[in-house]
């Protein structure tokens, strides 16, 4: 079974104890969090790419970059995959 949240619980603790500084987020943790591990993935292991185009990359979509990866960043890809509880669409 997939666990989709519990790497979230630290850092959404620290995002609550930086509410009363920062004021509240207008999305959910979740949503945040989820959010920033897309881009600092694709940031990271696809740079140059739209990241837009995540939600075709972690829906295991065909995307010819993909092949041409070292196995550590196919790897970080299909750990997120595991970690997000919903792969984005394009319709967002």
């Amino acid at each position: 079974m997939r666990d989709t949240k519990t790497w979230r619980t630290d850092f959404a603790r620290e995002l609550a104890n930086m509410e009363s500084v920062y004021g509240p987020l207008k999305m959910s943790f979740a949503q945040f969090l989820d959010t920033e591990l897309i881009l600092t993935l694709m940031n990271d292991h696809l740079p140059g790419q739209n990241p837009e185009l995540a939600w075709a990359i972690l829906g295991g979509h065909p995307f010819p970059a993909l092949g041409q990866l070292p196995e550590a960043s196919q790897r970080a890809l299909a750990l997120a995959r595991l970690r997000l509880p919903d792969v984005p669409g394009r319709q967002r």
